[in-house]
């Protein structure tokens, strides 16, 4: 295996990243501000030349510094991806490499982890499952205008969330906490496939052990949040291999690998992906959350065969949103 490390950044994460008591990449950041100046320049360019801070690669995979996200003090809810998005990367960079204010970094970090469509998409699937109901938390102090967000519409978040703030009960963030791409070797190009979900973990526990695990289990199962997310069933089914034996008191929600213990759940949602079907209208149809929405608010029994009739495919990810949804109505406080 032929690995180029940044050691510089990767080990200064290790030794920041001990615990994640009162820390997060704002920080680090501001902490390390020469060395990330001298990395820009030395810097392997990514796509376009653009300024990438190449942390690791492995053959076509590459492992790129953008910890998207954030990592409030106490939060209640955790919603993890599999690993920062090329867009996101793209902001975090342009945005933030001249940053010397810890305030204005933390802001730049949370709303590239999620903007526009993607965030109109999961604003609506968590309006939909009524999630703050489930937690007693006051969403529009967190995320003040999450009520407006629409399926497939472009949406401009308000609330302290988005200031940055770390009293904030939401966490965003990822299982891989970088960009993990793979290079098109014929192009030249990269992507975020999810298809090589694997290899990018591999990667990532190669260069890191254990300091990014060390975060989620810190904010969550040794946490008092009531509530993680994944935006995958792929990122669910990783996160139970390695800890369902762990930690036996968890309850693992998924519609074919049920195991209920209390209150504090791990479950998973639809990637809110402007390209996945199941939220978003091609020209004549509509996404499969739309007509779910519209069943709701009309008071009708939820019929997936109706809502699925143009997407048969994505029957799972429909069947899971009504599974959770009722759940968690049936455990509302």
């Amino acid at each position: 295996m032929n690995n180029s490390i940044s050691n510089k950044i990767v080990e200064l994460e290790k030794e920041y990243f001990g615990d994640y008591n009162n820390k997060d990449y704002a920080k680090f950041i501001v902490n390390n501000r020469k060395v990330f100046d001298d990395e820009n320049n030395i810097s392997k360019k990514g796509h376009k030349d653009k300024k990438w801070i190449l942390l690791a690669e492995d053959g076509k995979i590459r492992i790129w510094f953008a910890p998207a996200g954030n990592i409030p003090t106490n939060p209640e809810i955790i919603i993890l991806g599999q690993a920062t998005s090329i867009p996101a990367m793209d902001s975090i960079i342009t945005e933030n490499i001249n940053r010397k204010e810890e305030n204005i970094i933390r802001k730049i970090l949370i709303n590239s982890s999620y903007k526009g469509i993607m965030l109109g998409n999961l604003g609506s699937l968590l309006n939909y499952l009524k999630i703050n109901n489930y937690l007693s938390l006051d969403f529009k102090k967190e995320w003040g205008n999450i009520e407006n967000c629409i399926v497939g519409i472009d949406h401009s978040p308000t609330g302290r969330l988005f200031e940055g703030s770390k009293d904030t009960k939401i966490m965003f963030t990822q299982y891989c906490m970088h960009c993990a791409t793979t290079q098109n070797i014929d192009t030249g190009t990269y992507s975020t496939t999810s298809s090589n979900l694997n290899k990018y973990i591999q990667l990532n526990e190669e260069i890191y052990g254990e300091t990014h695990y060390r975060m989620i289990e810190e904010k969550f199962f040794l946490s008092n949040a009531k509530l993680l997310i994944t935006l995958s069933q792929n990122i669910f089914k990783v996160l139970k291999k390695r800890y369902y034996e762990k930690y036996p008191n968890i309850s693992w929600l998924d519609t074919k690998t049920m195991h209920f213990s209390n209150n504090k759940v791990v479950t998973w949602i639809p990637h809110p992906s402007p390209g996945n079907l199941f939220y978003n209208r091609t020209s004549n149809k509509k996404g499969v959350l739309e007509t779910m929405i519209e069943q709701n608010d009309m008071d009708q029994e939820i019929d997936l065969n109706i809502a699925c009739s143009d997407y048969p495919l994505f029957r799972n990810q429909a069947n899971q949103a009504l599974f959770l949804k009722k759940y968690f109505n049936e455990k509302s406080v």
